[in-house]
């Protein structure tokens, strides 16, 4: 769209010199803003920040916000008195600090907010002001019972321990005189400490280097006849500065001193690079640390009238500007800047410039602008008499010409009084002055050309020949004088009085034509709206670019040729530059510092591009790199099992029902404005890596098996994370499925073979087990047989009993003793049928047994029942077979002691003996001899069977017990001597 560059030049020489005026102010770079419809919690923000993971921290006057390039997070805790977030910092382990306008500071670790100030005033300090850096802490504290005195604390290294103990022995502490001391912590491991005390300045050097105090003090020194109270200090590039309206910097090894003064406020200052960035009240301020610059006042100004309380650079290059009542600007590069005083919004359709450094460029409503090339200044603008819409195109020859769309106007003295119009001549697309000094233009409706020289007549285009009929959006004249029209249905060539259609391989060649350039090497190049570029050498296609191969848009606005050879491409999808003689193409977008991705046209000179796009014209250097190469940061942030969200850790060991699982993951790139993409890979199911622009992804039945989730994140130019996020993840197969499972089925196998094989030897010991079952069947049967031998037993000793009451005529004692006996049949009969009873049924039996047996005796036998108080806690835990002890007990009032006089005792004990229970039943009756004379009397059919029968049965409870087998060990009864005398006996039972 641009032609004859060179007539353009020569004729406009006169303008540069008319034009160019003083510099008002410099170009501004390129930005995009943060502002409450984006989310923010407040126009004003005091302090930014970055933590580790890549998140961007903002304190604002309404709080603390985290924010990851689409969306703002609030963090705040319930004790902060206010919400005014005047400082935000990290510290050297990725800690986020903030504080408030209360002056309580408070730290961010593993994502919970912890109140630092409360620990300090408990011990009733107050923290004043801070600072943290990647060499320590330090902070300035006041006590309210030492007046107008600060406490001044500092760790001085790296610090991963509790916070809460820094008070106790790990801080270098001094005392100051001022309240308000200011404090900061270097790149060096350096504290250094300001404050005024009777107009002098003093310093404290925590690091405790003399060296470094004595520079400072010698920089102090200088500085001490030029401060206010209200200076602050700061310290970079190894110079020291002073500032609120003058402007202090002190080399602290040449000790030179350059001073400045502003006719605004400095809010703050901040080191970006190699020079000193300074935050105002009225723009942004950079100092570039030119030897003698600061004296001669050589600054960079930014952003006239923006209030700006601080500066911060992200881990890509942008800088975010932190306002008053703006939000936030980011800026991604300071190489991509606008004129200052044009519109930024003002959409650009055409650029020219001259020799001299003059801009011309074309925007709607009939308005020209002029500006400096070189520094962005405005030089004028100028407004055609009859607003016409868009401008799109200026020539200048014998006459200066405008094709807009509102038809063609002209001027032949001055482009300041142009105001002739072409009637009839429809909404211009493209002007061209061809070799033979004709005027060719094409519009909405057609194509014409007439002499120039009539424009010295009054023209009407009804009258003037039209050479095609259709919509013609350029013109091009090539190296051979041919004409060629661009049209929205094709291309047709104008040549000796001839018009042909360009045709491609005898095929028509239909597409919507909008620009047409010849380069250097002949090539004919063809831009379109849908269907990208053609290159032509000689009228053939030899090449064709589009989406499918390095375009980023088929829509083609505008093409041009640097001087190197290379061919820029506007388009609505950003600027690309296709290398000469290469198929290497570089973009440039927003993200790169384009105001907008719509570009309309684009020309170069030997250092600089200039774009025009629908906000506003931009230049950058010719040579600037568009690649951001910085790595995009990528986190996990959340890892969902079956639905439910759970802690996100490196690994994972799952069941095998749970295998549904979704992560969510997000990459940090500032500079793409959120618009990040992935790629993902699950090892485990697959080792290819798959792009998407999602930030989640679901795996549902995940099969058994160990996994490898990695997700990268990819910026707006392809550069991928370094190192990937990645999960690993184990699913447990089912029981059925696992390898011991497996292992036991092979067992089995095996065991059955093994088990056939030894078929008869099992036989044999089923046999075996069979006959013990059987034996074991026969005790039991014997043990119940000889336990009911016992009834009758019993049974007949008491009736004796009974017998002998009544034999004495002693009725009473008869009737007492039949009622007790009836009572002591009935539980002989319930425990008859038992195989075991409990010890505390047995000691109730014998109890009332004992009582019937004394009552026979005439209450004459001294009857001692002791029980283990072990045993007689619990006597309902131990067990035994019953009427085992009661037959030994009627064996010792019969035999020996129903004979006995004089003095007669009975004394059983039941004790507790390993598992079993020991009873010893002793009397000190005649003895066992003397007891065997009397049996002699009895008939011989008389046979006594009561401990014969208790041995059987003791033999039979324990025939299977190893320490058990002999008959002494569970059984046995001696004889009590005196004297050699028998003294009675005693009989022991081991159950």
């Amino acid at each position: 769209m641009i032609a004859n560059l060179k007539r353009i030049s020569a004729f406009l020489g006169f303008l540069c010199v008319f034009l160019w005026l003083p510099e008002a102010v410099s170009q501004d770079p390129v930005y995009w803003q943060l502002t409450d419809e984006d989310g923010l919690p407040s126009m004003t923000v005091y302090d930014i920040n970055q933590d580790s993971f890549g998140f961007v921290w903002l304190g604002t006057s309404n709080g603390l916000v985290r924010y990851d390039g689409k969306e703002f997070k609030p963090f705040i805790h319930p004790e902060q008195k206010d919400n005014e977030i005047v400082t935000v910092r990290k510290d050297a382990e990725g800690r986020i600090w903030f504080s408030n306008l209360s002056n309580q500071v408070f730290f961010i670790d593993n994502g919970v907010i912890h109140n630092f100030s409360e620990t300090l005033e408990q011990n009733q300090f107050k923290i004043t002001s801070y600072d943290v850096g990647i060499s320590g802490y330090v902070f300035n504290c006041q006590n309210d019972t030492v007046p107008d005195t600060s406490f001044i604390y500092y760790l001085p290294e790296k610090y991963s321990g509790n916070l809460f103990e820094f008070f106790q022995d790990k801080l270098i502490a001094v005392s100051t005189e001022e309240r308000n001391p200011a404090l900061e912590i270097d790149s060096n491991k350096f504290v250094y400490n300001f404050f005024h005390i009777a107009s002098q300045i003093k310093f404290a050097d925590f690091s405790h280097s003399s060296q470094k105090g004595k520079d400072f003090l010698a920089a102090m020194q200088i500085l001490q006849s030029h401060i206010s109270p209200y200076s602050f200090y700061t310290f970079g590039n190894n110079r020291l500065y002073s500032c609120v309206q003058t402007y202090h910097s002190v080399d602290i090894n040449t000790l030179s001193h350059e001073s400045f003064v502003f006719p605004y406020k400095v809010n703050n200052i901040v080191f970006v690079g190699d020079d000193c960035w300074l935050a105002t009240q009225a723009g942004l301020v950079v100092d570039h640390m030119y030897p003698g610059g600061v004296e001669n006042g050589d600054f960079d100004y930014f952003f006239e009238g923006l209030d700006i309380n601080n500066i911060f650079k992200d881990r890509e290059g942008n800088i975010w500007l932190a306002t008053d009542g703006n939000g936030i600007w980011v800026i991604p590069s300071f190489s991509f800047l606008q004129p200052a005083g044009i519109d930024k919004d003002e959409p650009a359709y055409f650029i020219t410039k001259t020799k001299n450094g003059t801009i011309f460029t074309g925007h709607k409503k009939g308005k020209i602008s002029l500006f400096n090339g070189l520094n962005g200044a405005s030089l004028k603008n100028i407004e055609i008499p009859v607003r016409s819409g868009r401008i799109l195109n200026m020539l200048a020859g014998n006459y200066f010409l405008l094709a807009t769309d509102n038809g063609i106007y002209y001027s032949k003295d001055s482009l300041f009084s142009i105001g002739n119009f072409l009637k009839n001549s429809g909404a211009a697309k493209d002007m061209l002055i061809d070799s033979n000094d004709s005027l060719w233009i094409a519009n909405s409706r057609f194509t014409t050309m007439l002499p120039l020289s009539d424009l010295e007549t009054s023209v009407d285009f009804s009258s003037v020949k039209t050479i095609i009929s259709s919509r013609t959006n350029c013109l091009h004249e090539d190296n051979m004088g041919r004409i060629w029209m661009g049209t929205s249905s094709g291309i047709f060539i104008y040549r000796d009085g001839k018009t042909y259609p360009f045709q491609y391989k005898e095929q028509p060649f239909t597409y919507n034509i909008q620009e047409i350039i010849e380069t250097k090497d002949s090539s004919i190049w063809i831009g379109t709206q849908y269907n990208g570029i053609f290159q032509l050498k000689n009228d053939t296609i030899v090449k064709i670019y589009n989406k499918d191969n390095h375009l980023n848009s088929n829509t083609c606005n505008d093409l041009h040729e640097d001087s190197y050879g290379n061919l820029w491409i506007a388009s609505n999808s950003g600027l690309q530059v296709k290398k000469m003689g290469t198929d290497q193409f570089q973009t440039y977008n927003i993200y790169d510092g384009l105001p907008s991705n719509e570009v309309f046209s684009v020309i170069t000179d030997e250092q600089t591009v200039w774009a025009g796009t629908s906000k506003g014209i931009v230049s950058f250097p010719l040579n600037q790199e568009s690649l951001n190469l910085v790595v995009p940061l990528i986190n996990i942030t959340r890892f969902s099992i079956m639905g439910q969200d759970t802690s996100i850790v490196g690994e994972y060991e799952l069941s095998y029902n749970q295998n549904t699982l979704r992560i969510d993951y997000q990459g940090l790139g500032y500079r793409a404005q959120g618009n990040i993409r992935y790629e993902y890979q699950m090892l485990g199911i697959s080792d290819i890596w798959i792009p998407t622009s999602s930030e989640n992804i679901t795996f549902p039945g995940l099969s058994p098996g160990n996994y490898t989730f990695s997700v990268k994140a990819v910026n707006e130019d392809d550069t991928p994370s370094l190192t990937p996020a990645t999960l690993r993840i184990l699913i447990n197969p089912p029981w059925w499925k696992t390898w011991w499972f497996r292992v036991f089925i092979t067992a089995s196998l095996l065991l059955l073979i093994w088990s056939a094989y030894r078929y008869r030897l099992m036989i044999i010991r089923r046999q075996e087990n069979l006959k013990r079952e059987f034996q074991q069947k026969v005790n039991e049967l014997s043990m119940q047989a000889l336990q009911t031998q016992m009834n009758p037993h019993f049974i007949f000793n008491s009736l004796n009993a009974i017998q002998h009451f009544l034999t004495t005529n002693d009725q009473e004692n008869a009737m007492f003793y039949l009622s007790k006996f009836a009572h002591l049949i009935r539980t002989v009969f319930e425990q008859s049928g038992k195989k075991m009873i409990s010890l505390e049924e047995e000691l109730e039996f014998l109890k009332l047994y004992l009582k019937l047996e004394d009552l026979r005796f005439n209450n004459k036998v001294k009857i001692n029942l002791i029980v283990d108080e072990e045993i007689k806690q619990t006597p309902e835990d131990y067990y035994l077979p019953p009427l085992l002890i009661q037959p030994v007990i009627e064996n010792a009032f019969k035999h020996g002691l129903f004979h006995k006089k004089g003095e007669k005792d009975l004394t059983i004990e039941i004790k507790k003996h390993s598992n079993f229970i020991k009873c010893i039943v002793t009397d000190n009756g005649i003895g066992i001899k003397k007891a065997q004379s009397y049996l002699k009397w009895k008939s011989k059919e008389h046979k006594s069977a009561g401990l014969y029968t208790i041995r059987e049965r003791l033999a039979i409870h324990h025939k299977y017990h190893p320490t058990l087998k002999e008959e002494e060990s569970y059984f046995k009864v001696t004889d009590i001597m005196n004297d050699s005398q028998p003294a009675g006996t005693q009989v022991t039972l081991v159950i």
